[in-house]
């Protein structure tokens, strides 16, 4: 059996794979703007890296602390994901 603390990684870690999914752009988004190789890494480090801040101030909220500023940051994090780091 699962410990508590195992199925709390297994749910952030689905969770966290279920907003990555989300946020896909489709093909036809995809296929309007041409990037680069390096840009599209870049991207993807950001992306990266804001859903790791997204899932710490889940968390955060979670615990209920500060769960107001991190409901918004979560919020702003999530602006930044679809935005995708392109120039719009």
């Amino acid at each position: 059996m699962c410990q508590p603390r195992s199925k709390a990684l297994i749910f952030l870690s689905m969770l966290v794979v279920s907003v990555s999914l989300c946020c896909l752009p489709s093909h036809a988004e995809a296929s309007e703007v041409e990037i680069t190789m390096l840009d599209a890494i870049n991207i993807a480090g950001r992306q990266r890296m804001l859903t790791q801040r997204m899932m710490k101030l889940y968390c955060l909220v979670g615990m209920n602390v500060n769960a107001a500023r991190n409901q918004e940051e979560i919020l702003s994090a999530t602006d930044l994901f679809d935005k995708g780091g392109l120039k719009v």
